[in-house]
């Protein structure tokens, strides 16, 4: 969903993205099934439009949509945004991406991706930041 402001002064307009948990969830569920062909069609059939600007979101948007998961989920979130990034136009996360704050959590939790995930990550990304992030 999209939030916006209107400014009459200069009659700019400003939108911001705020993450719906039933769109978390569907995103979740479909890692969980692990169709990623089907992906493209799904995407469009079952996410709102402007969905992909979940990809640029800052860390604190997405801790509060995130703190309440289990690990299952949120690794379930981790391989969806992976392959979203690189197979989906417009989903581009970049430094920002939403695999990063979950894998932050994930440490902060004291449950770290583990090896196998890294690699999988890494082998199914071009995103050069994930999942560590920026390193400054």
């Amino acid at each position: 969903m999209s939030l916006g402001s209107w400014n009459p002064e200069d009659g700019s307009e400003s939108l911001v993205y705020r993450i719906e948990p039933d769109v978390l969830a569907r995103c979740q569920a479909f890692a969980a099934a692990g169709n990623w062909t089907a992906l493209p069609a799904w995407e469009k059939a079952s996410l709102p439009g402007n969905a992909s600007q979940m990809m640029k979101l800052e860390a604190s948007q997405w801790h509060q949509a995130i703190e309440h998961l289990e690990e299952s989920a949120l690794l379930d979130l981790v391989r969806f945004f992976t392959i979203a990034e690189q197979m989906l136009p417009h989903w581009h996360g970049g430094d920002k991406s939403p695999v990063i704050w979950i894998a932050r959590l994930l440490k902060k939790r004291g449950t770290p991706l583990s090896r196998d995930m890294v690699l999988w990550i890494k082998g199914n990304s071009d995103n050069r930041f994930l999942p560590n992030g920026p390193i400054l």
